[in-house]
């Protein structure tokens, strides 16, 4: 069930739903209750524990179907307990934190959650409008900023994004990777490929040039995480 969190506040709201001291045993699961964000704006988590273990958040758009119908993004890595803080931008109207520990009981772990409010735009008593120009009078209203242009301006901490072309035909119950002609070429487990860039380019394409110095390659490796490795070039 979801709960509707309490708006009335003009500043942040810490959801107890959402947060929680409890340490958990090794491989144990905490989910938080979901919440009614709809009229919020933001999310900031401050979270951490002294094991191993991955802080995820989940959203879902409906609560008819019981909310198991959701999306869910890691915000920490399980290499590390230091988690942090994060903030995120509401982007469904249900939200809640989970947190599912590694091979090791915690001893301690804090999980705190705020709500941040719309902020409400105050008009002078004086004029009900804007005037732009000696014609027209209006109220210009714009976002500061847009959240997904800043994705792709890679200015948003923790969120990425690839554009990948391709297909698979033939995927069964497994995942499988999307990749040009359906060949995905899966990684070296026993030992690093040896790459070259094929000749024919400018005299000036070398690493101490003054053209091309390098190509870098993106993909997964064996764990599914992404992974680059630049390539210069006349190497």
């Amino acid at each position: 069930m979801s709960s509707v969190v309490d708006t009335a506040s003009a500043t942040s709201y810490l959801t107890p739903d959402n947060s929680t001291t409890t340490a958990l045993d090794a491989a144990a699961t905490w989910a938080g209750e979901w919440d009614d964000i709809s009229q919020y704006t933001a999310i900031v988590i401050n979270a951490g524990a002294d094991q191993n273990g991955t802080l995820y958040a989940d959203f879902s758009d409906d609560a008819g179907t019981g909310l198991d119908n959701y999306r869910s993004v890691p915000l920490s890595s399980g290499a590390t307990s230091a988690w942090g803080i994060h903030t995120l931008v509401k982007v469904s109207k249900y939200f809640r934190l989970r947190v599912v520990n590694g091979s090791v009981a915690q001893g301690s772990m804090t999980v705190t959650c705020h709500y941040l409010p719309t902020p409400a735009i105050a008009m002078p008593t004086s004029r009900v409008g804007q005037t732009v120009n000696d014609y027209s009078s209006v109220l210009n209203v714009r976002p500061m900023s847009d959240h997904w242009l800043d994705i792709t301006r890679s200015k948003q901490s923790d969120i990425s994004v690839v554009h990948k072309f391709g297909g698979d035909p033939a995927v069964d119950t497994t995942f499988a990777p999307v990749a040009i002609g359906g060949i995905y070429r899966t990684p070296q487990v026993a030992g690093a490929t040896t790459l070259r860039i094929k000749a024919g380019g400018h005299a000036d394409d070398t690493a101490a040039g003054d053209g091309a110095r390098e190509v870098t390659l993106y993909g997964l490796d064996e764990t599914g995480a992404e992974v680059s490795e630049a390539i210069a070039t006349a190497g």
